[in-house]
């Protein structure tokens, strides 16, 4: 704001600096003749500080724009990273809050598994803490928290439940987003019918490039399932700037069906 203002005030000026200058060369007094200041020699002394303070601008204003543009990429990863922490921090607590529940429904009956179930809990705990500070996670690993998950959660279930989880393909050496699928199982358990009649499927399956991931649980009423799990996981996943994700849920009829597919981590 203030240096083009001074720029172009410097080049108005400096024909008749130069007048000035010729004057007391050639006179030697500094007195500038009136047929000096003709407009030929005006616009000739004019444009010669042009030629050098164009390009200085231009040169300021490209290393200002990159330097903006570096700070707005620092902000903007910045702002990714803080959004990212506090999406996986939420994961935490809708965790505990469901895997809570298993622990309620034994303590009313006194059962002996409570306390092996409470250690179990704590790993878990421990392991969703440890995944949700890193940037990846093997795959084995991510499937290990959800069988474990579902250990816990048969403990409430009738031993009649239709409780499945499939998994195809070879996990080794394959690479994802911490959490991935645990809000989906989560997503059955909270809002799924649970009793006699009720199922839960879980589909993993794994290609040399891909996983698909389905799960279908049936549901009370008009087969819709609210709540902030999946939304949470879409926005980790655009966050991670997966382009080629797809992730999706739809009720039909009493069944909801959620669906996952996702590039692995290079």
């Amino acid at each position: 704001g203030r240096y083009i203002p001074a720029a172009l005030l410097t080049m108005a000026l400096f024909p008749l600096l130069a007048a000035g200058h010729d004057a007391v060369y050639a006179y030697g007094i500094p007195v500038v003749e009136a047929d000096q200041l003709t407009l030929s020699y005006y616009l000739t002394y004019f444009l010669g500080p042009v030629i050098y303070i164009i390009p200085a601008i231009a040169i300021r204003y490209a290393v200002d724009g990159l330097q903006s543009s570096r700070q707005a990429q620092a902000m903007a990863r910045e702002k990714r990273e803080a959004e990212m922490g506090l999406l996986k921090a939420q994961v935490n607590p809708h965790f505990l809050f469901n895997a809570f529940n298993s622990l309620y429904a034994l303590s009313l009956d006194s059962d002996k598994r409570l306390p092996d179930t409470i250690l179990k809990m704590a790993d878990l705990m421990a392991y969703t803490l440890d995944a949700s500070q890193k940037e990846q996670l093997r795959l084995t690993e991510e499937v290990k928290l959800v069988k474990d998950y579902l250990e816990i959660q048969k403990l409430r279930l009738d031993e009649e439940f239709d409780l499945r989880f499939h998994q195809r393909g070879d996990l080794t050496d394959k690479t994802v987003m911490p959490l991935i699928l645990l809000p989906i199982v989560e997503n059955c358990f909270k809002h799924g019918d649970l009793s006699d009649e009720g199922f839960i499927h879980l589909d993993l399956q794994v290609s040399d490039s891909r996983l698909i991931f389905r799960a279908q649980n049936t549901v009370d009423g008009d087969g819709h399932q609210t709540g902030n799990g999946l939304a949470n996981l879409r926005r980790r996943l655009e966050l991670q700037c997966f382009p080629d994700f797809e992730l999706t849920a739809a009720g039909d009829g009493d069944v909801y069906t959620s669906y996952l597919a996702m590039p692995f981590l290079c």
